[in-house]
């Protein structure tokens, strides 16, 4: 992580966004699309137009809601296990070919004062003649004070996905 860091500060203009809990800092070439935060619905999107190729923009996600469970009870593998089987079926049934599909790594962290769980995981997708190999982290909060907030990174290349972990992690809770 620490070697993503120099990436939001030399060289680029950095916006610092308030979310009404915490704030993100980005690029300001970043393209921030915000809805109003409502229950289990997606609140923002920052597409990481520097990094995207022709096929696929990368983007951080987040969605919100009221329910609040400790993150301290839950397994990280098993949850991880859950999410890469539950992920697969919902893009097939959309449609898409799902490839090898793994879960990369599991664990609880902290950020910014409070504890968190990431779960990484990969696969290949074919849609429409198009073969994309995704990498996505999912980062899970949830805290009494501000409810549950899941951000989700979908990048389809490790530039991506560094550019956007280093955002993630500039959170500041308030």
């Amino acid at each position: 992580m620490l070697m993503c860091a120099p990436a939001l500060a030399a060289g680029v203009n950095n916006v610092t966004h308030d979310f009404e809990d915490f704030t993100l800092t980005f690029p300001e070439d970043e393209y921030l699309e915000e809805a109003e935060k409502t229950e289990s619905a997606a609140y923002f999107f920052i597409y990481s137009t520097a990094t995207s190729s022709e096929n696929f923009t990368n983007n951080l996600n987040c969605i919100w809601s009221s329910d609040v469970r400790s993150v301290a009870d839950v397994d990280p593998q098993e949850l991880l296990d859950y999410t890469v089987t539950s992920i697969g079926e919902q893009l097939e049934s959309m449609g898409f070919k799902i490839d090898n599909m793994t879960g990369d790594s599991a664990e609880r962290i902290e950020l910014d004062g409070r504890d968190a769980v990431v779960l990484t995981y990969s696969y290949g997708c074919d849609n429409n003649g198009v073969h994309l190999d995704f990498k996505n982290r999912t980062l899970i909060v949830s805290d009494p004070d501000t409810g549950s907030y899941t951000f989700s990174i979908t990048a389809a290349n490790d530039v991506g996905m560094d550019e956007l972990t280093t955002i993630l992690y500039s959170l500041k809770w308030k």
